[in-house]
C-alpha cells in the first residue's frame, strides 16, 4: 500500500515550472563533454548559471563529495582546494555515485542492466551487492537518494524511477517516472541530490544541455539553466555563461555533484604574473635606481594588481623579500639593502589589497624566473705615465689605478674605435701603440666605460 500511495501521488500532484523559484543557491559540479577534445570539470552557480573550470583534462564520469568533504571524480580524489590526493579503487566503467548513511553507492555498466556496488569512503573497500533486475534502467541508471533511500532513474525516456533494494538489487521495484510535460527530458547524463531535491543534467548528443531540479515529493520539475538557443529553449530561464575572464566552452554535461554547505571548490586560476624579460646582471651605480623591462605574458583579473618584489634568496623569494614595487624599478634603501649584495627580482600578481598583491589570494602567482641586480659605488680610473713624451712609432705604457671591486672591465678610446681591456686587480698597465701616421703633438687616451663587480659607470 505504501508503494501504491507514492505512485498515485506522483500522477495527481505533478507540476510544471519553467522558471527557477527561490531556493538556497547551489553550486553544481559537472564534466563538460563537448565532442571537440575539451573535457573539463566545471563549477556551475545555479543562482545565475555562471560557470568556471575547476579541473582540466579529467575523466568524463561521475563525481561526489565524500562525508569528510573530500571530492571524488571518477577514481581521483581531491581536497577542497583541488589538491590531488590519490585514487580510489573503483571498478572500471563505474558512475552514478550516491551517498547514503556514510557509504558511497554506485552503478557499474559492465552488464546491460548494471550492477550495484558500495564503497566505504574511509577504507575504500568496495563490495559487490548484486545485479539489477531485467528491465532495470540501462547500465544501472542514475542513482540518487530521497528520504534516506536509494533510487535509480532511467537515462532515457520515459525516465522510469526504481526504488533500489540494497540488500538484494535484483528485487528492486518500479516507483514511478518523471512527469511528461513540455520540458521534454531527453538523455539524463548526470544526477545528484541535496535536501531531498534531485538535480539532473539532460542533453542531446550535441553541444546543448540543461540542468533541472526534480522534487519527488510532488513530482515537480523545474528548469534552472539552459544552453543559449538550445533545444526547447525557454526565454525566461537563465543561460549558461562563463564567469568573467573564462571562455564560453560549455558543451554536454556529464555527471553531477552538489556542493555541501560551506564548500566551494576553487576555479582554475587565471591570474598570471608572467615572466621576467631576460636581462644580464644589472649592475647599478649609486644613487641610481635599478630599472628593467616589464614582465611579459601577464594576465590580471579585474581585482588584481601586478607588482615586482626584490629578495635576497631566489629559492625563497617571498620569505626573503626586502622591497616591492608597482613599477619596473627599485631605488636603493640603506635600511634594508647593502652595497655589493646580489638581489633577485620576481613579478607577482594577486588581489589588490591596499595597493599590494595579496599573498592570501588563492590565485596569487609569482613568476617562475627572475633577474638579478646589485648596487655599488661608482668605480674610478686614473692614468699616469713617468714620461709624457714618446716618439712617433713607439709604444707607451700607462699606469692604471682603479677604485672599486675587482675584476674591472675598461673601455677606452685613443681617437679611433673603442677598445676593451680587463684587469683582475686595482692596478695594471695599459700599453698604447699609436699608428705610425698619427700626427705629432698631444695624444689623448680617454676612459669611456668602466665596470667593476657591482657597478657600471658610463
Amino acid at each position: 500500500m505504501q508503494y501504491f500511495t507514492r505512485l498515485v501521488s506522483i500522477f495527481l500532484f505533478f507540476a510544471l515550472v519553467t522558471a527557477p523559484v527561490s531556493v538556497r543557491a547551489q553550486i553544481i559540479y559537472a564534466h563538460n563533454l563537448n565532442f571537440t577534445g575539451v573535457n573539463d570539470l566545471f563549477a556551475i552557480d545555479l543562482s545565475d548559471c555562471s560557470y568556471c573550470p575547476i579541473l582540466t583534462n579529467s575523466l568524463p564520469y561521475d563525481q561526489i563529495f565524500l562525508p569528510d568533504q573530500r571530492f571524488l571524480t571518477a577514481s581521483d580524489l581531491y581536497d577542497t582546494n583541488m589538491n590531488y590526493l590519490g585514487s580510489a579503487p573503483v571498478p572500471a566503467f563505474s558512475y552514478s555515485y550516491a551517498s547514503l548513511n556514510g557509504l558511497i553507492y554506485f552503478a557499474s555498466g559492465l552488464s546491460f542492466y548494471g550492477q550495484l556496488y558500495v564503497m566505504n569512503p574511509v577504507t575504500f573497500q568496495v563490495t559487490y551487492l548484486g545485479d539489477f533486475p531485467t528491465l532495470f534502467p540501462l547500465y544501472g541508471g542514475q542513482l540518487y537518494v530521497y528520504n534516506n533511500e536509494l533510487y535509480s532513474m532511467a537515462l532515457n525516456a520515459p525516465h522510469q524511477i526504481w526504488k533500489v533494494n540494497i540488500a538484494n538489487p535484483a528485487n528492486s521495484t518500479v516507483w514511478g517516472s518523471l512527469p511528461t510535460n513540455s520540458l521534454s527530458i531527453t538523455t539524463i547524463r548526470g544526477i545528484s541530490n541535496a535536501n531531498n531535491l534531485v538535480y539532473m543534467a539532460d542533453a542531446f548528443p550535441t553541444a546543448s544541455t540543461r540542468i533541472l531540479r526534480y522534487n519527488p515529493a510532488n513530482n515537480e520539475l523545474i528548469l534552472l539553466c539552459q544552453s543559449s538557443g538550445g533545444y526547447n529553449f525557454t526565454p525566461q530561464v537563465p543561460v549558461f555563461n562563463a564567469k568573467p575572464g573564462y571562455t564560453n566552452n560549455l558543451g554536454v554535461l556529464w555527471g553531477l555533484a552538489v556542493s555541501p554547505p560551506g564548500v566551494t571548490l576553487p576555479c582554475i586560476c587565471l591570474t598570471n604574473a608572467g615572466l621576467m624579460a631576460y636581462s644580464p646582471l644589472l649592475k647599478v651605480c649609486m644613487p641610481e635606481p635599478v630599472q628593467f623591462s616589464p614582465a611579459i605574458g601577464t594576465y590580471l583579473q579585474s581585482d588584481d594588481i601586478l607588482q615586482y618584489i626584490m629578495c635576497t634568496n631566489p629559492a625563497a623569494p617571498l620569505q626573503t623579500m626586502v622591497a616591492s614595487s608597482s613599477t619596473p624599478s627599485f631605488s636603493y634603501n640603506p635600511s634594508t639593502m647593502q652595497l655589493g649584495t646580489y638581489y633577485y627580482i620576481f613579478s607577482v600578481a594577486g588581489n589588490n589589497i591596499n595597493g599590494a598583491a595579496s599573498q592570501q589570494d588563492p590565485c596569487f602567482d609569482i613568476s617562475n624566473n627572475y633577474i638579478s641586480a646589485v648596487w655599488g659605488n661608482a668605480p674610478q680610473v686614473a692614468f699616469s705615465v713617468p714620461n709624457m713624451n714618446f716618439c712617433q712609432g713607439q709604444c707607451i705604457d700607462l699606469n692604471v689605478s682603479l677604485t672599486g671591486i675587482a675584476p674591472f672591465s675598461l673601455t677606452y678610446n685613443t681617437g679611433a674605435a673603442n677598445q676593451v681591456i680587463n684587469f683582475t686587480s686595482n692596478t695594471g698597465i695599459l700599453t698604447i701603440c699609436p699608428a705610425g701616421n698619427v700626427p705629432l703633438g698631444a695624444f689623448n687616451v680617454q676612459a669611456v666605460r668602466l665596470e667593476d663587480q657591482t657597478c657600471i659607470c658610463d
